[in-house]
């Protein structure tokens, strides 16, 4: 649905130079933890690549830390903005972040500091493998539109690790503390 990638904003390919690119990761790997940057930008590069490599299910990225530890800033911002993001983090309706995870199949969707991640819990479950949500169809006033949600979805916070009670969600995250 082309309406919904113009309402999702991601800008792909570089819009600086590659050497630019790499000047700025360098700098990032200097004031953020070796561990922490492998993983998450191993997992970075494979949502780029994603669905040139399908999988039945592709992980989303959990991070959990205190406030004030850079979760919300600096490499994370580096990396979600390099993916294409324009929008960056935050906290949007779970209408809105249905449409920016059914958007896009590589543009990372970055939920940030959500107080209750249990309504969002199985939106992130649905597509890590790439399933469906239904919505009414409001413009036509019958019957239902499906999305298929394809990001690659991205959770940060202090509370992100209260939804890996469930085997489902721990089997589907790749998570970080």
């Amino acid at each position: 649905d082309m309406r919904l990638m113009e309402q999702v904003k991601y800008s792909y390919g570089l819009t600086d130079t590659q050497q630019i690119a790499i000047d700025v990761l360098k700098e990032v790997l200097t004031f953020q933890h070796e561990t922490t940057t492998s993983v998450f930008g191993s997992w970075w590069c494979m949502a780029m690549l994603k669905g040139q490599y399908p999988c039945s299910l592709f992980p989303f990225m959990s991070i959990e830390a205190s406030s004030e530890s850079g979760k919300t800033t600096g490499f994370f911002a580096m990396m979600v903005a390099l993916s294409g993001n324009a929008t960056g983090h935050g906290q949007s309706t779970f209408a809105a972040q249905r449409d920016v995870i059914a958007g896009h199949r590589n543009g990372i969707a970055w939920i940030d500091d959500v107080t209750d991640l249990s309504k969002l819990q199985d939106l992130i479950r649905q597509a890590t493998s790439e399933g469906t949500i239904s919505l009414r169809n409001v413009e036509k006033g019958t019957g239902n539109l499906e999305r298929k949600l394809r990001s690659p979805v991205f959770v940060s916070g202090e509370g992100a690790g209260s939804m890996m009670a469930e085997k489902a969600m721990r089997d589907r995250a790749v998570r970080l503390k």
